[in-house]
């Protein structure tokens, strides 16, 4: 018996192995269990080809991004945690992610101005004038809703609520994926002009896709982010970490915010809160202001000391 991800048992004992070495680790066994009950793996370096001649198909391997890395260790723990409930291993070991950098920027009012500037660059093209609004349309919605690309990109027309502005997600990476989301103003106006006359439907089609609808505009956005004069570290992904950081400094609701974001663990908010060191460094000062105030008035008449820790007169001295 199992579940709806449940597989056959002759299948998950033969397809898991594939897969894992297909990863590049050492199979864990049930022997390696009994000897080692918890067992920690280290990080591996993962490689990953990338084209050196076009022409000729010649490529080379290159280490991967922490990012890269820890994506492919979370996809090998769910690998790891489905083999356990299939019961095709009794233990496995523990996996570490690699010490990724963590999300340090948002989107300024700045930065933009100029991406939206580079994306309304005029183009004889019809297609490319088409495919930038496109973008910057994915763009808008990310730093508004606070959705993940992959939700954008496959985002149906029939979800959208106009009258309740607010976008339902049937599907996601998270058991929190399904949700509503919040619309705003300039949202609600750029949508209802793209999507026009239609009601049905993918809201970004694409002819080129399997999948039917748009999967990335990370290509044309690199050649924005040139124009515009823009640091490489600036992504499509900190339009949602923008909106994150955002709305946690000005509504301070952890739930709400997390919830919006489909976040299962409130641990995945503290990326979003490097914006508050404000209010700490307001709070610090006040107290500082207020003891100083005290030891003034504690002070006695004529000492001539005038001393306060931090701030010593020096022509008292």
């Amino acid at each position: 018996m199992g579940g709806p991800n449940a597989a056959p048992k002759a299948q998950r004992e033969e397809v898991l192995p594939l897969r894992m070495e297909a990863a590049g680790i050492h199979r864990f066994s049930a022997d390696d269990a009994e000897s080692n009950h918890q067992d920690e793996a280290e990080c591996t370096v993962f490689k990953r080809p990338i084209f050196v001649n076009k022409k000729t198909k010649q490529t080379k391997m290159v280490p991967c991004s922490d990012h890269y890395t820890n994506q492919a260790l979370r996809t090998l723990k769910r690998m790891q945690s489905k083999a356990l409930e299939w019961k095709v291993l009794r233990a496995v070991p523990k996996i570490t992610l690699a010490a990724a950098e963590g999300r340090d920027q948002i989107i300024s009012e700045e930065t933009e101005k100029q991406i939206e500037q580079a994306y309304a660059e005029p183009t004889n093209h019809p297609r490319v004038r088409r495919l930038r609004e496109q973008a910057w349309l994915v763009m808008v919605i990310m730093q508004d809703s606070g959705m993940r690309p992959d939700e954008v990109f496959s985002m149906e027309i029939e979800n959208i609520r106009w009258g309740e502005q607010r976008i339902w997600i049937p599907r996601g990476k998270t058991k929190k994926a399904r949700r509503f989301v919040p619309m705003s103003d300039r949202m609600e106006a750029m949508l209802r002009k793209w999507c026009g006359s239609r009601t049905a439907g993918w809201t970004f089609p694409s002819s080129r896709s399997k999948s039917g609808h748009l999967t990335s505009i990370a290509k044309g956005f690199q050649a924005v982010r040139d124009r515009a004069g823009l640091n490489k570290r600036v992504v499509p992904y900190l339009a949602r970490h923008t909106y994150g950081t955002y709305t946690m400094a000005k509504t301070k609701n952890t739930f709400a915010v997390a919830n919006s974001m489909g976040h299962v663990d409130l641990k995945s908010m503290e990326p979003y809160q490097h914006q508050e060191l404000e209010p700490l460094r307001a709070v610090i000062n006040e107290r500082n202001r207020a003891r100083e105030k005290r030891q003034l008035e504690e002070q006695p008449a004529g000492s001539g000391l005038g001393h306060i820790f931090g701030h010593t007169e020096l022509a008292a001295i």
